[in-house]
This record gives structure tokens, C-alpha cells and sequence, in this order.
């Protein structure tokens, strides 16, 4: 008796286990089928998807973005700088990006300690943009903008220490003429903040800007970075960046009918070209040897 009961407490585990094998196996490959779907999932790209569709954000993209860039790639070296910088390290940024009108070195009391060009083709305030030292002191850049009877100015400072404490900004000035020649179509973009017009389009009359400044910027860019707006008459896109505490805006003129269509069929080029050079296999020796462009060079640390 007691031999029959061992035997078949024996066999009801051996039933057990084996049940208990087969639920652990099947719950194994579901866990691997779960992870392969959603977790280690197997990469795509899809070259079909046309991103920007409405024409007037694809014209407003393709007449910024090389502006835009040009600026961006200023800030980043910009950014690196916060020793006082030596005239060379002031020639090669001029080098680097010869949009820029000059660069001076200022005290935080306002003394100069160094300008490239010596002279400068025309008056240069240097207060406003020292008015920041709320900023510089935290090593933020800032920028301020005006408008005189040679036209629009743009000043950015970055902060320099000496043994760690805040002793001066060093300041470049630019006219927003010289970047937007690096536009496709200069004549159809307009810049701007919100207090005063940096470039205005060729076909933008003055109702147009007056327009653009009458808008309540402060209110509108707490919330938005890109939208529409009505002036003169016209329907135009925007799009926001800041340098420092400053909004820059860039705009354009919606376009309508055959422009429209004339706007996606360039879109769509340029997709094609994405592709190509997605999928074209790269020289052998690309990219060896070469030097970067002249304004992807940073300026000569100071020592």
C-alpha cells in the first residue's frame, strides 16, 4: 500500500513538472516575441514620408534655414570663449564668419579694451548690450538690436572672467543685410523683433511692417514658436529663435496658387535628393583630408 502511494505521488509530480516546463517554455517565447516587437525592434526608414506639407512653412524653411545656420554655428563658437580673448583669436572669428561687421573686447565699465576693426564704418553704442550683466554673470549670452540712419544693427555679448569673476563682455555687431545673403531668395524673407523690422522684403510695403510690430510678441511667443500672421493686406508665416534673451523672428509671405505648387515640387526635390544621398554609397575617401568648412572652424583658444 504504502509502496502504491510513493509511486503515485511520484508520477502526479512528475506531471506537475512537466506541466509547469511547458507553461515557463510558452511563457519564455512570448516574453521573447514582446521584446522583439516593441522593445528590440528592427529599424526603418521611411523615405516616403514628405515631413512639411504646407507650402508656405516648406518656403519659409527653405528661405531661413541657411541664415539660421550661419547664426547657430556662431553662437556654438560663441559659447566656448569666456577667458579675454587675444586679437587673433579676434581675427579668426572675423575670418570664420565674415558676415560680421567687427568685435570688440569692452570692459564691464565700458573702457574698450581691444576692437577689430579699429574703426568702424559706422557709430557703434556699446551700453545696451552691457546692460546684461544679469546674464553674463551666469555666463549667458544676449543680444540687443537697434536701428540708426544706416539701418538695423545687431549686437550679441558673451561674458569673459578674470580669476572667476565677471570683468567684461565681448561684443560682435552685424548688419542683417550681410546674413541674409546666404538665403536662396533674400528678397522674399523679412527678419525681425519685435520692436523693430531688420530686413524687410522687397515686396513688403510699409503697412506690412507695421503690421508685423503692432502684433504683441510678448504675448505670443510665452506660448508659440511658429504661427501666422495678417499685414498689410497679406498672409505671412513665422518662425522664432532667440539669441540670448532676444526673439529673432523670420517671415514669409504665404504663397497662393501656382506658387503653391511650385513651393512642393521644390519640397519634393529636395526629398529626392535626401534620398539619393541616403542610399548612393560614399566615395572611399570622403571626408579624409578635408577641411571643414570656414565657419564650422572654432577661433584659437587664448592662453
Amino acid at each position: 500500500m504504502k509502496r502504491t502511494t510513493v509511486l503515485l505521488a511520484v508520477a502526479a509530480l512528475c506531471l506537475g513538472l512537466a506541466s509547469g516546463c511547458s507553461t515557463a517554455r510558452n511563457t519564455w517565447k512570448d516574453t521573447k516575441k514582446l521584446y522583439k516587437e516593441y522593445v528590440d525592434t528592427d529599424p526603418t526608414i521611411d523615405l516616403t514620408d514628405e515631413g512639411i506639407t504646407d507650402p508656405a512653412l516648406q518656403k519659409l524653411a527653405r528661405l531661413f534655414g541657411p541664415v539660421d545656420q550661419r547664426l547657430e554655428m556662431f553662437i556654438r563658437v560663441y559659447y566656448t570663449q569666456d577667458n579675454p580673448p587675444e586679437a587673433e583669436w579676434c581675427e579668426q572669428l572675423l575670418r570664420d564668419f565674415p558676415w560680421l561687421s567687427g568685435v570688440a573686447v569692452v570692459n564691464k565699465d565700458g573702457s574698450i579694451r581691444m576692437q577689430q576693426p579699429l574703426i568702424a564704418m559706422r557709430p557703434l553704442e556699446f551700453g545696451p548690450i552691457l546692460d546684461n550683466e544679469n546674464r553674463y554673470t551666469k555666463r549667458g549670452l544676449a543680444a540687443t538690436a537697434s536701428v540708426d540712419d544706416m539701418g538695423p544693427i545687431i549686437y550679441v555679448g558673451a561674458p569673459f572672467f578674470e580669476n572667476n569673476e565677471y570683468a567684461g563682455a565681448i561684443v560682435s555687431w552685424f548688419e542683417p543685410r550681410n546674413i541674409v545673403e546666404a538665403s536662396p531668395a533674400p528678397d522674399e524673407l523679412i527678419m525681425l523683433q519685435p520692436e523693430a523690422v531688420l530686413w524687410p522684403a522687397a515686396s513688403s510695403g510699409e503697412g506690412a511692417g507695421q503690421g508685423f510690430l503692432s502684433a504683441n510678441w510678448a504675448e505670443v511667443l510665452k506660448t508659440e514658436v511658429q504661427g501666422e500672421i495678417q499685414a498689410g493686406g497679406g498672409r505671412y508665416v513665422w518662425q522664432s529663435r532667440y539669441i540670448g534673451q532676444m526673439p529673432i523672428l523670420y517671415l514669409t509671405q504665404a504663397p497662393a496658387g501656382n506658387e503653391a505648387k511650385a513651393e512642393k515640387a521644390a519640397a519634393a526635390e529636395t526629398g529626392q535628393a535626401a534620398e539619393a544621398s541616403i542610399t548612393e554609397a560614399p566615395p572611399a575617401d570622403a571626408g579624409v583630408g578635408q577641411e571643414l568648412p570656414p565657419e564650422t572652424v572654432t577661433p584659437p583658444p587664448s592662453f
